[in-house]
């Protein structure tokens, strides 16, 4: 089986963090793309986060390709980040939502990271 990799980069940590709360952090991403994947292909990752000067590694098997129930195209993918990524991720990205948001916000959204 042939296995893709996708590199994704994220120009502002905000939209990282958006996706990261929202999505990667239950282990899972929607891309938009008109490119088919066959629903079991690996996927691997490479995320690219501006302020983050670790390359975050993931990979991933495809659990959907097609139209969505928003009419967008794309492919969903089940992922799972790597252990030095998780790592970073946990102890890392409290630490800078603080740095960047506060105290009282940053926790705010730290607490709805450990609730997933």
């Amino acid at each position: 089986m042939e296995i893709s990799t996708l590199k994704i980069e994220y120009k502002k940590f905000n939209s990282f963090l958006k996706d990261y709360v929202k999505n990667l952090n239950r282990g899972w991403i929607f891309l938009r793309m008109a490119k088919t994947y066959a629903k079991g292909a690996t996927v691997d990752f490479s995320f690219r986060v501006s302020d983050i000067p670790e390359e975050l590694r993931a990979s991933g098997t495809v659990v959907f390709s097609g139209v969505n129930s928003d009419g967008v195209k794309g492919v969903g993918i089940k992922l799972e980040f790597d252990e030095n990524s998780k790592k970073f991720l946990n102890k890392t990205i409290p630490f800078e939502i603080k740095e960047k948001y506060g105290e009282v916000w940053g926790s705010k959204i730290c607490n709805l990271l450990e609730k997933e």
